[in-house]
């Protein structure tokens, strides 16, 4: 529980090396979404993740950052509608994910 409030830059400070930080998530997730819509042009597709994975997803997007993001701002059935080229990405609805406002 308490690993999960850590912040990614905590993780590589505290040395826990077998956490993936966002930036090798998204290192892995965007070359799968782009796959994705380069396979399936103009087709709906749905892909199912964590949460965790969303809000790195939204981070790397410059939607957010781990303050107005923080770990638990994205709901159980929380979704991202999303539209690719295979390159960019556009987000187009957003939903069960609560965004903090900056302080």
């Amino acid at each position: 529980e308490r690993l999960g409030k850590l912040t990614d830059k905590e993780k590589k400070e505290y040395g826990l090396e077998e956490v993936e930080n966002n930036e090798e998530l998204m290192g892995r997730f965007i070359p799968i979404l782009r796959e994705i819509a380069i396979a399936y042009p103009q087709k709906n597709v749905l892909v199912v993740t964590h949460g965790g994975v969303m809000r790195a997803f939204l981070i790397h997007l410059g939607l957010g950052d781990e303050n107005t993001l923080p770990s638990g701002s994205i709901k159980n059935t929380a979704y991202i509608k999303l539209l690719s080229d295979g390159v960019e990405f556009i987000v187009k609805e957003t939903f069960g994910i609560v965004k903090k406002l900056p302080e």
